[in-house]
């Protein structure tokens, strides 16, 4: 008989997951430079909360005789990635997703940068910890997000009255993404 009591579960899994233990790390295109820590084109942001899409399969139907057969077709990946992050009062983070934007389409000159791509080639959205562990380096809690760009920056409200953290959400549009194991 299976034993799910809490002592036995606590004993047999790791503690639940939570959701802002996460983390987005990416390289930026080269025409938007980070400059953070010397590492130019590194971006590391601690996800306040972030939507990870979901994946599905069409469906293939084949009729044959009297019998509809099922087969899986092609993927879809449910577009973007929704990230919510809190700006310190540098900006940093914001002025980079900004460049990056501007970068894709330039409001100035009415088309975007044809010398440098726009678009980063890989993600990282990693999980920061398991059960009080650091997993950094451990080989799960690693999405790989593949062809990512900004597509927008939610709107952010000000106001003098409250008290809370300045967020900003925004959605990174991209082709396909996968969880990573060694």
């Amino acid at each position: 008989m299976a034993d799910f009591s809490i002592k036995n579960i606590s004993n047999q899994v790791g503690d639940i997951q939570r959701a802002y233990t996460w983390e987005l790390k990416l390289q930026t295109p080269v025409a938007v430079s980070t400059d953070v820590d010397g590492e130019e084109n590194a971006l590391a942001i601690r996800c306040r909360s972030v939507v990870i899409p979901g994946r599905s399969h069409d469906v293939i139907t084949s009729n044959y005789m009297a019998m509809e057969q099922f087969f899986p077709g092609k993927i879809h990946f449910t577009n973007p990635f929704n990230i919510t992050f809190e700006e310190f009062e540098d900006r940093h983070i914001a002025r980079i997703l900004y460049k990056w934007q501007q970068g894709l389409f330039d409001l100035n000159v009415g088309h975007g940068n044809p010398k440098n791509s726009m678009i980063a080639d890989q993600c990282f959205l990693q999980l920061q910890n398991y059960n009080g562990v650091d997993v950094a380096k451990k080989d799960f809690g690693l999405i790989r997000i593949n062809n990512a760009w900004p597509e927008s920056i939610a709107e952010v409200p000000m106001s003098y009255a409250d008290n809370n953290a300045v967020q900003y959400t925004f959605a990174l549009r991209y082709d396909t993404w996968e969880y990573i194991t060694k």
